[in-house]
């Protein structure tokens, strides 16, 4: 990826974010974030003339910058296309990996503005009610679609409704949980001896943190 940037030059305008780090001991968020995990890359990319943003998008750790941006512009220089999603731009990410990705032709994103680090109402008032799955303009099959990102999480608690709402069982797989919301709601139905609860987790939150939590 790095030398396909590399040969794009003057023309790329790159914003460099961090993977997942882990804060060492006695280490803490605010100075792990400062490691650049980049700075072989980002070498490169100077030596090559690549307009890398002073402002690095470095979140990790306490949150992930997953989400990947490219803007193609015309040959007039003005914003065409973009591309986003979770999908890593690797040979693993494309292909073996299960992730989204989304071309956006229209610019309410650009044209909306941050609250508070949430978008404006503009863009999340359309996503506090669900859909369904479209068709050539018609609704089909019974799925509800929600989109992220919603206020006062109406998303959560639909589904949280849901789940609560099973007859004869829940099957689910949840990443990075935590020990409140959902994850809770599924625990306490594992206690029904009239469902059928089966499900993977990929990380708990320890006693010690859930106590922490709660206080």
């Amino acid at each position: 990826m790095v030398a396909s940037v590399v040969k794009l030059g003057k023309k790329a305008h790159l914003v460099l974010s961090n993977g997942s780090i882990t804060a060492k001991k006695g280490e803490g968020a605010a100075a792990a974030r400062k490691r650049d995990e980049n700075a072989d890359a980002r070498k490169k990319l100077f030596k090559a003339k690549v307009d890398v943003m002073i402002a690095d998008r470095f979140l990790s750790p306490g949150a992930l910058g997953h989400n990947k941006f490219l803007v193609r512009m015309d040959k007039k220089g003005k914003p065409a296309v973009a591309w986003t999603g979770s999908t890593n731009w690797a040979p693993t990410g494309l292909c073996t990996q299960v992730n989204n990705g989304l071309l956006i032709t229209i610019r309410r994103l650009r044209r909306s503005t941050l609250i508070n680090g949430l978008y404006s109402g503009m863009l999340r008032a359309p996503s506090q009610k669900p859909g369904g799955i479209q068709h050539q303009g018609k609704t089909i099959g019974d799925v509800t679609v929600w989109f992220s990102r919603t206020t006062q999480k109406v998303d959560l608690a639909a589904l949280d409704e849901a789940v609560q709402g099973a007859k004869e069982g829940v099957l689910f797989l949840m990443f990075m949980p935590g020990a409140a919301g959902l994850f809770s709601t599924v625990a306490k139905m594992s206690g029904n001896p009239k469902l059928f609860v089966r499900g993977v987790v990929s990380t708990l939150r320890t006693a010690r943190e859930t106590k922490a939590r709660s206080m």
